[in-house]
């Protein structure tokens, strides 16, 4: 396909290059006789404006280009001097000022204009206008790299293409090779003498313009500023309005990749801004690039339509009142240009109806985007999230997975399991159905389930709408939200969220996803004792031994053996013993675990007296 597509437009070039009849030579140090084989490109580029002579009425074909002068020649050569282009070329100089701001440069805006077509990368900044880069010689093979990514090249290259053809073809740098390649196919570049290419050649002005001449003749490349009116995606096509008012509608070629940036990032083509700047780059006369810039409106409103004045014989008008204040009407011509959507695609006036919620946007008096939807609308899914702060909003997750949040009505109704309750009681894990009225919830039919689950803390977060974390006993863990009403028990006591502790064992009531109310005691904590055995208390399970504390006082405590898993050893044989067997006056050394302040032994050993 790449090859099919370059011989065809190689012929293009052969045919226009030989078209060109013959003239008077503007330089006298480029003529028939000397430089005559550039003659033609030199004079046209010049022309074109793309490059100059020099005071003294000379050209220097023979001056070596630097790297800054290959940039600056590639730069015009894309429009960067074009009035059509002089917006972009402004946005591409105010985006990439603070990346430039550290290099000596006379031509940053021209490299910001490279930068903001993709020609160059930030990465590569230092090695074309670094401290002396700048003034360095261009080689042949950097050259090569250049017009590829001018022509919009580089994703057409094959990484594993080989310049065999040409003599010198090891001398290439390896990473370069893809781009002779192109290059050559193209009719751009071809080899220097007995069939060498010359990687490491400097490239002078004779050559440099002939180079962009072809560039130029085989791109044929050409602009327009206009406006964005409609945008459809079902099939995809772009209408825009331009600088003398005409309305023009192209279609999204399916076989051609279109370069799309919005703002100086690359965006899918669905996201094109309405209203927005657009620079419509067409290359022999198929579209090739969208630029487009969004432009700030003078003045915004949301809110409400009142009515809409159209007509062969008025002025188009539009009338608008802010959600609640029916009273207070405001009234804006509508623009010729204007572009309207109704439910997010692209409309016409006659959609606009009253009472429909409606966006605005207005630039020098006159509206020029209109976003029209219907006052009401109903959705359905699952409260994700309840937030508090600036305004109270429901987060839904709508059946198709996708997350919406909306702002809460200060009349809302909401029924939540066939009761009339308030917004406080709508719960996160509540499924619901919801009705927008102004894209506020005005009215909410929630349902829930109810259950209990038991396991450990695992997690616990303290916000406006706090959540905890459960590990259940079969070690799954799930996230609750806390309702706000919670009803916290902790260790017998009231308590509340500031009371919890990761590892405590919890039982909570779940409504929904959300918990309403808990019981949790306090985690359990391993710990190892020697001592020896005091007074034993089978009938409750419990012996009491005296421990020699870390400060060589000694005391006394208590050792519940009630737990099924525990273990007696007896260290002089190694033999599983009973609690039964254990006597007062034994030396012992216990390991267990502290709950609620008792503390319950898992094993004991019992040691040989000294």
């Amino acid at each position: 396909m790449r090859k099919k597509w370059i011989s065809g437009v190689l012929s293009a070039v052969m045919l226009f290059t030989a078209a060109l009849p013959a003239a008077a030579a503007i330089f006298p140090d480029v003529t028939e006789d000397h430089f005559g084989w550039a003659q033609d490109a030199v004079e046209e580029m010049v022309k074109d404006g793309i490059i100059k002579g020099y005071t003294d009425n000379t050209f220097k074909p023979e001056r070596t280009v630097t790297k800054e002068e290959a940039l600056v020649l590639s730069a015009r050569l894309l429009g960067f001097t074009n009035k059509t282009a002089a917006p972009f070329a402004e946005f591409a100089a105010e985006f990439y000022a603070d990346i430039l701001e550290k290099y000596e440069t006379n031509y940053k805006d021209e490299v910001a204009y490279l930068l903001y077509k993709g020609v160059l990368t930030e990465r590569e900044l230092s090695y074309y206008i670094g401290g002396e880069n700048a003034k360095s010689g261009m080689k042949r093979y950097e050259v090569a790299k250049l017009l590829t990514r001018v022509m919009g090249g580089e994703s057409r290259i094959d990484d594993d293409a080989t310049t065999s053809d040409y003599a010198d073809s090891t001398d290439i740098p390896a990473d370069a090779k893809p781009y002779v390649r192109f290059v050559t196919d193209a009719g751009l570049m071809n080899g220097m003498d007995a069939g060498n290419f010359v990687p490491m050649g400097e490239v002078n002005r004779a050559q440099i313009a002939t180079l962009l001449f072809r560039v130029k003749n085989l791109a044929q490349e050409e602009y327009v500023f206009a406006s964005v009116k409609e945008v459809n995606t079902e099939p995809e096509s772009l209408v825009y309005i331009d600088e003398d008012g005409e309305e023009t509608k192209i279609k999204m070629p399916y076989d051609a990749e279109i370069f799309i940036k919005q703002d100086g990032y690359s965006i899918d083509f669905a996201n094109i801004s309405l209203g927005a700047d657009v620079l419509v780059t067409t290359r022999g006369g198929i579209l090739y690039a969208l630029d487009t810039i969004t432009r700030e409106p003078d003045e915004t409103f949301e809110g409400a339509i009142s009515s809409v004045t159209t007509g062969a014989n008025s002025v188009q008008k539009i009338s608008v009142f802010p959600i609640g204040d029916q009273e207070n009407v405001t009234t804006y011509p509508i623009s010729d240009e204007v572009s309207i959507t109704y439910e997010g695609v692209t409309g016409k006036l006659s959609d606009l109806k009253r009472l429909q919620a409606v966006k605005l946007q207005i630039r020098k008096g006159e509206v020029v985007v209109i976003e029209a939807k219907e006052s009401e609308r109903d959705l359905k899914g699952t409260i994700t999230n309840v937030t508090l702060d600036p305004v109270l909003a429901f987060s839904i997750q709508l059946t198709s997975g996708e997350v919406e949040t909306y702002p809460v009505s200060g009349d809302i109704k909401v029924t939540r399991n066939n009761a009339s309750v308030t917004a406080a009681d709508v719960l996160v894990g509540d499924k619901v159905t919801v009705t927008l009225r102004y894209e506020e919830v005005a009215v909410v039919t929630a349902t829930s389930s109810k259950y209990i689950t038991e396991g450990t803390i695992e997690e616990i977060t303290i916000a406006t709408l706090p959540s905890v974390k459960i590990r259940s006993k079969n070690n799954v863990i799930t996230s609750y939200s806390l309702s706000r009403e919670c009803v916290y028990t902790v260790d017998g006591n009231d308590g509340t969220v500031y009371d919890l502790r990761l590892g405590a064992a919890i039982t909570a009531s779940i409504d929904s996803d959300t918990v309403v109310s808990l019981t949790t005691t306090a985690p359990s904590t391993t710990s190892t004792t020697t001592g020896v055995i005091e007074t034993i208390n089978s009938s409750y399970g419990f012996f009491s031994m005296s421990v020699t504390q870390a400060d060589g006082t000694v005391g006394t405590m208590q050792v519940f053996t009630k737990r099924s898993n525990l273990q007696v050893i007896d260290s002089t044989d190694g033999s599983t013993k009973k609690v039964s067997s254990l006597t007062p006056g034994m030396k012992i050394n216990v390991t267990g675990v502290t709950t609620s302040g008792a503390f319950e032994a898992t094993a004991i050993i019992i040691l040989p007296n000294e």
